[in-house]
């Protein structure tokens, strides 16, 4: 595959800067005589697609919330086992062990995703952000019946998910990519690629929100509960 002159693919075009940045470096190359590209078009496509998925997976949880909640209540539960055994911690350690709680666990989702998220046509990927989804839409309905209304809900979920949802579904959409250049026979990022996708994009991405989650948000909830 030969390259145009006079501008590059790696920053043409792209609405991920930081992102396309990871993989601007050699995004095309050739191995075994073949073309591999990553291109930040089609880490925009992927990251396009998974939050299209994402939406229309909270629409679900929200319309099927019965349904959803019986498919959810594994994970419920351990959502309220981390509550549970915070607060029996003295007060700042508390705060701090929550946060490194939720920053190891949606670590370990990223690292599923770019790790191992474009086998079987993706469905890893998929799998994660459905699940994340129906989440969303589910604790929407279950908050509306206490009471909360979507706006409170929304500004809730603000401060820390304008950060940690993007950091995922980035991870999640470059899963996809990977899985579509696997699907038409070209070569894939390597693992280390990923994993530098992962350390130098996404991981401080969820370090920030996990902060935000335990040191913001409970305050922005106070407010809007008022």
């Amino acid at each position: 595959m030969r390259r145009r002159r006079g501008h590059s693919p790696c920053v043409v075009g792209t609405v991920l800067p930081l992102a396309a940045s990871v993989d601007c470096g050699k995004v095309w190359e050739k191995r075994n005589g073949r073309a591999f590209a990553l291109t930040p078009a089609l880490l925009r496509n992927g990251f396009l697609a998974a939050v299209i998925l994402f939406a229309a997976a909270a629409a679900a949880g929200a319309y099927f919330s019965d349904a959803v909640g019986r498919f959810l209540e594994p994970s419920l539960d351990g959502l309220k086992e981390m509550a549970r055994a915070s607060r029996a911690l003295a007060p700042g350690t508390r705060e701090a062990v929550l946060a490194a709680g939720i920053f190891l666990k949606n670590l370990s989702v990223a690292l599923i995703l770019l790790a191992v998220g474009h086998i079987l046509l993706a469905l890893p990927a998929l799998l994660v952000i459905a699940t994340n989804g129906l989440m969303v839409g589910f604790m929407g309905v279950v908050l509306g019946q206490q009471g909360i209304s979507p706006w409170a809900y929304v500004l809730g979920l603000a401060p820390h998910g304008v950060i940690e949802l993007p950091a995922l579904l980035l991870a999640a959409g470059y899963a996809l990519s990977t899985a579509h250049l696997r699907l038409y026979g070209r070569d894939a990022p390597s693992v280390g690629r990923r994993m530098a996708f992962l350390l130098k994009v996404v991981l401080p991405m969820l370090a920030v929100a996990a902060a935000a989650e335990v040191y913001v948000t409970p305050h922005v909830l106070a407010r809007v509960l008022r």
